[in-house]
């Protein structure tokens, strides 16, 4: 009694994933972010998704922080803003610095 996995023949650079029980070339990695596999054919839009997922959040960020330190700089009430502003800005520098090192060693 044979498995689906087992009745066809794998393409070359190709890898059965056990979440989505589906054949993907090329396969990187499943993504829970997208509900996906990343592979041969989504690898492009995943990238993009990321890069623009850290680029709004940067903006997001810094949005937020320059509002609060140079628009109402003499408001004492927003110091717990400015804090969080500043801290939120730096965790997604941290993180989008990460996910850039990852992407160009191949380790995504």
């Amino acid at each position: 009694n044979k498995t689906n996995k087992q009745k066809h023949k794998q393409a070359p650079r190709s890898h059965y994933c056990s979440t989505t029980k589906r054949l993907v070339l090329n396969m990187d990695h499943y993504c829970p972010r997208v509900v996906n596999c990343v592979g041969f054919y989504n690898r492009k839009f995943f990238i993009l998704f990321v890069f623009y997922a850290c680029l709004s959040t940067s903006w997001a960020a810094f949005g937020l922080y320059y509002h609060n330190l140079f628009l109402y700089p003499s408001r004492s009430d927003h110091s717990t803003t400015k804090i969080l502003g500043f801290i939120a800005f730096v965790i997604d520098i941290g993180l989008s610095i990460v996910l850039i090192i990852l992407f160009t060693n191949g380790l995504s």
